[in-house]
């Protein structure tokens, strides 16, 4: 009898490490993603704006009878805002006889001027002027890139003592 209770206590206590490997392993596997999240991040470079970017609609799922025209009228609706936009620059062009030089430029003499209404952009991004291409683009919030680029600084060198 002491040995099935000595017996049930190793497979108990055996089992308990398993579980805490498991666990340490499952919170190692979660670190390192957040630590690649981070890191995307910090290094993601600006790229042109499609309706794809903008939140609004994004938590109507499925479809039917209602939802599939409501999303149809938002993706229409966010569309022509971005041709609303592109139809602004070109008008600059054509009064300015040149692109905007900035993006405090183009905020303010594109879309302030012509009462623009740009759609929300998902989380954690922002819409940026490029200048050089005269395209609308999204890219990362500083502030964000900036807490992103420490963030994966600061978990790379515990990731190598491991």
């Amino acid at each position: 009898m002491a040995d099935l209770a000595k017996q049930a206590n190793q497979q108990a206590a055996a089992q308990a490490e398993a579980a805490a490997r498991r666990a340490e392993a499952a919170a190692r596997e979660a670190q390192e993603q957040k630590r690649r999240a981070a890191e995307k991040l910090a290094t993601e470079s600006p790229s042109a704006v499609t309706i794809d970017d903008m939140s609004r609609g994004d938590k109507i799922q499925g479809s039917g009878v209602l939802k599939t025209p409501i999303k149809a009228g938002i993706r229409a609706e966010q569309k022509l805002n971005l041709i609303q936009v592109e139809q602004a620059l070109q008008l600059f062009w054509g009064f300015e006889g040149r692109y905007p030089n900035s993006h405090e430029e183009f905020m303010e003499k594109v879309v302030e001027f012509n009462e623009l209404q740009l759609e929300p952009l998902e989380e954690p991004y922002e819409y940026w002027y490029n200048a050089e291409s005269h395209e609308l683009w999204k890219r990362v919030k500083p502030a964000v890139a900036e807490a992103a680029a420490a963030e994966a600084a600061e978990e790379q060198p515990s990731e190598t003592n491991n």
